[in-house]
This record gives structure tokens, C-alpha cells and sequence, in this order.
């Protein structure tokens, strides 16, 4: 059965995503913030990222686990939107499960630690050559992540909406202006060149297409995504 992965590009904002409804579908972590422009809603999420300041909020939270700041408050917010089948991050489970309890809609997934998609880090140096599948790999993010998850679970072919890549530098690179802050000169440059090489070793073993709008992700071969429901 086939998949749709919605990433969090500015081209969401021209994608009917109402053309979704009752197919399986991956978002990635604040995909939340476009559900008060569509009435579409995906039948999965994945967050996926931690950075360091995440990791400071874990350190936080091991001796106050009623420690709350704005990067808590983001999280609940993200789980509290969604109602499908949310998977999280093996190395959040600890401070989520003690956030939110156990919950039936959430599960956690394991991911290498290998493979960085560190921006001080060239892609020569930590690319990986192939995908070391059904291990989830954490090289390229959350849409990469999400890919995986998405042939564990045996869906093909998948087709990618919103991952526009062609991050520039000063602005935002998101459907939403409040997703994420602006990034540098250097930051776009490598989260460019890791982000496509991911994409690239996705499209070497598995079946992908990209029924987006725009955007500079060509790794994968086009379609139209009116032509995929045409009767």
C-alpha cells in the first residue's frame, strides 16, 4: 500500500492537502502548526530531532520531572494535536513517558548513533554508504527517519509532499514563519548537502517520488499529485 511523507517546507502552503484524507500519511514533528489552514490530518507522526538544547531539558528533567520550559510546552503541544499514531524517538522515551504516561498511540523507535547530520560535520565524513535497514537511521532527519519507518512498516511507493530542501540562509525554509528560527550561511549549506545525500541513498533502494510543489529535492522522479487520484 502506498504512503504519502509530508515534510514542513513553504510549499505546503500551496498543496491541497485535503487530497490526503484516508491515506496513510507520515508527518514530522510540528506539522501541527498547518491544521488550522487544512482539515487533513496525517494517520502518523514521527519527531524525530533532539539538538542540544533538548538535551539539556533531558538533563533538567531527570531531577525535576515537573520541570517546564517552552521546549516542554512544544512537545506537549505537538502530542496533544495529534491523535494518530505518534512515533517518538527512543531517546525521548524516559522524559516522555514521565510527561505523558504510557499511552496506546505512542511508540518509540531506536535509532543509530553513527551517522550524525551534524552541520560541523562534512557529508564525506559521516555519510553513510546504504541504509543499514530495518535499523532506522538517524542521517538526513526527521523526513529520513520517516521513511523508514514508513517501509517497516511496508508501504510502497512513497511519495514525498513538503520536502522542498533549498534551504536559504535568513529565512525560515518552513510553512510557518514560527516553526523554527532562521539559520546561517554555513547551516543551510551543509543541512543542504546532508539532507540531499540522505534523499539520494532513499531513492537508491526503495520506490520514491516526489509529488511535491517545487522545491529543489530532485533526487526522486516527479509526479503530479492531482494525478495520483485521478480515477
Amino acid at each position: 500500500m502506498r504512503a504519502f511523507i509530508i515534510g514542513n517546507g513553504p510549499s505546503l502552503n500551496d498543496t491541497p492537502l485535503e487530497l490526503l484524507e484516508g491515506e496513510v500519511s507520515y508527518g514530522v514533528n510540528a506539522i501541527h502548526l498547518m491544521y488550522d489552514k487544512t482539515d487533513w490530518r496525517p494517520s502518523n507522526l514521527v519527531i524525530g530531532d533532539l539538538d542540544r538544547a533538548h538535551m539539556s531539558w533531558i538533563n533538567d528533567l531527570r531531577y525535576e520531572p515537573w520541570f517546564v520550559d517552552n521546549r516542554v510546552e512544544r512537545f506537549i503541544e505537538i502530542v496533544e494535536a495529534n491523535d494518530c499514531q505518534i512515533h517518538i524517538r527512543g531517546a525521548y522515551q524516559k522524559w516522555s513517558e514521565r510527561l505523558l504516561g504510557r499511552r496506546d498511540n505512542i511508540s518509540y523507535f531506536d535509532v543509530c548513533t553513527h551517522h550524525s547530520r551534524s552541520i560541523t560535520n562534512t557529508v564525506a565524513d559521516k555519510a553513510p554508504k546504504s541504509w543499514h535497514f530495518p535499523q532506522v537511521c538517524r542521517w538526513g532527519g526527521t523526513v529520513t527517519m520517516a521513511i523508514q519507518l514508513a517501509m517497516q512498516a511496508e508501504r510502497s511507493p512513497l511519495y514525498m509532499i513538503g520536502c522542498d530542501l533549498g534551504y536559504e540562509p535568513g529565512t525560515h525554509n518552513h510553512f510557518d514563519e514560527g516553526y523554527y528560527e532562521a539559520i546561517d550561511d554555513d547551516k543551510a549549506f551543509n543541512l543542504n548537502a546532508v539532507i540531499a545525500n540522505a534523499h539520494a541513498l532513499a531513492n537508491s533502494q526503495w520506490e520514491i517520488y516526489n509529488a511535491g510543489v517545487g522545491g529543489t529535492l530532485d533526487a526522486y522522479e516527479r509526479v503530479d499529485l492531482k494525478e495520483l487520484f485521478d480515477d
